[in-house]
């Protein structure tokens, strides 16, 4: 049973990528202040200074950096700081609840609270419907943190105890898996991502069409299935180009099964699997082919 955490401490802001800071530089000539969004590396650009990792910063300390680097230019200029906007300041929900996606993270956030703004509740009751949703494993559920699993209970954090309903970090992931493995997950690049009821004889298309079909964005050649309990994960590569063309097959899923269209392989495809990754004994060699999933039901 998670312990939870004691005597934790509000987080700090500190900036990621998509935030927005406004850089004031008091120097000679004058310039007029810069609005500038923080990059995919953690990166803004400075002008006249160049580039200037902010990525992990507090303000302070990133007016400092930018400071520091403006000031081998000239040593007299003056820097000032201000965070205009923060979208970047985001959680990740997924699995059994209302809602999958990115949530912002308001300051001092708690876990009960991300869970409420992720829809307003778990998907505690199954329907009758056919895109019915298991009931939620509470006790399943994982919160990883810069990819290490965090020592709480969700079920305890609900009721409000304070060792299990920590504060929510920028960046965290949360994972709430069905009580029951008779659902079916398709998230990433489709239009309509969510849980879905697993029935005999699915197959990869189906379940993509069911999710609102591949958007405009997605990769059609780099399909990721991830098969099996989080401690024995396995991850596959489907190219849905070839099943269409009659080059590979249209793959069975299993229940449990979690479908993720990729818009970029790299990134994308490394968040979904940092969400898991803490559980899993991931090598190169579990990365298959289509080919391999020929023998799927």
């Amino acid at each position: 049973m998670p312990v939870g955490i004691d005597d934790e401490e509000p987080p700090a802001f500190s900036f990621r990528p998509g935030d927005v800071v406004l850089v004031a530089v008091d120097t000679e000539p004058e310039r007029a202040p810069q609005e500038l969004t923080v990059d995919a590396q953690g990166r803004i650009h400075v002008a006249g200074a160049g580039q200037v990792r902010v990525g992990g910063l507090t303000v302070a300390r990133a007016q400092a950096r930018i400071a520091a680097t403006v000031q081998k230019m000239d040593r007299l200029a003056q820097v000032q700081l201000q965070v205009m906007d923060t979208p970047g300041q985001r959680a990740t929900v997924l699995g059994a609840v209302t809602t999958q996606g990115s949530v912002a993270v308001a300051p001092g956030m708690r876990v009960a609270q991300l869970i409420s703004d992720s829809g307003g509740e778990l998907s505690s009751e199954p329907s009758d419907t056919d895109d019915a949703v298991s009931m939620a494993d509470l006790d399943g559920a994982v919160l990883t943190r810069n990819g290490r699993a965090m020592p709480i209970s969700l079920a305890r954090a609900m009721e409000g105890d304070p060792r299990h309903n920590i504060y929510v970090h920028a960046g965290d992931h949360l994972f709430v898996p069905p009580r029951e493995r008779g659902s079916v997950t398709v998230f990433g690049q489709v239009g309509t991502p969510g849980m879905f009821a697993h029935r005999p004889g699915l197959r990869l298309t189906e379940a993509l069409a069911r999710a609102g079909g591949i958007n405009p964005g997605g990769d059609k050649t780099d399909i990721r299935l991830l098969r099996g309990p989080v401690d024995k994960l396995q991850v596959y590569r489907a190219d849905l180009t070839q099943v269409v063309d009659g080059e590979g097959p249209d793959v069975g899923l299993h229940a449990g099964d979690v479908l993720f269209v990729t818009d970029d392989p790299v990134e994308d495809v490394g968040e979904v699997l940092g969400l898991l990754a803490p559980f899993a004994a991931l090598t190169s060699g579990l990365v298959l082919t289509l080919v391999l999933l020929q023998t799927a039901p």
